[in-house]
């Protein structure tokens, strides 16, 4: 049985919790989303052996790097209202 890779794991989460996000690629190293959360901006940097890289953008800048802290740090936002700030 083959593993799925972490990446569509958290794709799957972030569109089950309908947080708006983006997928960019900056380098080699990692696949990079962006979730826009509230008045947050949360980058997340998953790499080829699936480990993930967590930097919360607000008025303080703090780094998490583990996997379970991404999906409990998401998971608390997902049923927030964000659509007050969107540009609709």
């Amino acid at each position: 049985m083959e593993k799925t890779h972490t990446i569509y794991k958290l794709l799957r989460f972030l569109e089950e919790a309908t947080l708006p996000h983006f997928i960019t690629y900056y380098d080699s190293e990692s696949i990079t989303i962006i979730v826009h959360v509230l008045e947050q901006i949360i980058e997340l940097d998953i790499f080829e052996d699936g480990h993930i890289e967590v930097q919360e953008y607000t008025e303080s800048i703090s780094i998490l790097d583990c996997n379970e802290a991404v999906f409990d740090f998401i998971d608390k936002f997902k049923d927030k209202d964000d659509t007050d700030h969107l540009p609709i």
